[in-house]
């Protein structure tokens, strides 16, 4: 986490931070849609000058390296949630609630599911996916075998799941709904890396399957 910290951080003196890290997981969406969301990548990035974007690359490289040496399959390492909590999500916790649940606590919980339980794995008010995939990491075919499903109030959380979710692998959907009202404004489909099909954007009409069923 402390070398993509730094990256981003470079750029927070002129950009603001919130911002800056809802744009940077934008375009790190964009890039993992395999080629399907080229005008939202171009519309986010004309934001910024060539070598503020080179930072942005460099940034993201070392949360894709950094993502790639977690090893420990029985715990999970959340560093977006980590980064989201430690720059901006304390300023505004009181305000909506965000107190992301303690990495120790989503490893007990999924340990404590019994060895035979329902392949569908949710979470409807998922933060940045922690449960997810804490669950996802006790055994990694889970991975593949489980469909996760997340959701949440808050987009930049939904954000924070589909980007995730696609880092470890996982097989599922990060949806952005109003879990009390039921209320549907659009999500991501995740595929396992194999499929090479990334990560798709979802209308609000394409997520209602997603929470009937698990395919």
């Amino acid at each position: 986490m402390k070398e993509f910290s730094k990256q981003i951080n470079r750029l927070s003196q002129k950009h603001n931070i919130t911002q800056l890290f809802d744009d940077f997981m934008d375009i790190s969406i964009c890039a993992f849609s395999l080629g399907k969301m080229e005008e939202k990548y171009n519309e986010v990035t004309a934001k910024y000058l060539p070598d503020e974007l080179q930072i942005l690359r460099e940034a993201f490289a070392e949360l894709v390296l950094a993502y790639q040496k977690i090893e420990n399959v029985e715990g999970c390492n959340d560093i977006l949630g980590d980064f989201f909590m430690s720059t901006n999500s304390y300023s505004s916790a009181s305000n909506k609630g965000q107190f992301f649940t303690p990495i120790q606590v989503c490893n007990f919980m999924s340990a404590s599911l019994p060895s035979q339980h329902s392949n569908r794995i949710s979470d409807l008010c998922s933060g940045s996916g922690r449960n997810l995939i804490a669950h996802a990491n006790i055994d990694r075919e889970n991975r593949q075998n489980c469909f996760y499903v997340g959701s949440d109030l808050d987009k930049r959380c939904v954000k924070m799941t589909a980007l995730n979710m696609f880092l470890f692998g996982m097989n599922g959907v990060s949806i952005h709904m109003d879990g009390i009202f039921l209320d549907i404004y659009s999500g991501f489909r995740i595929y396992p890396h194999q499929t090479l099909k990334g990560i798709q954007l979802l209308t609000k009409e394409e997520c209602v399957p997603y929470l009937l069923t698990s395919t």
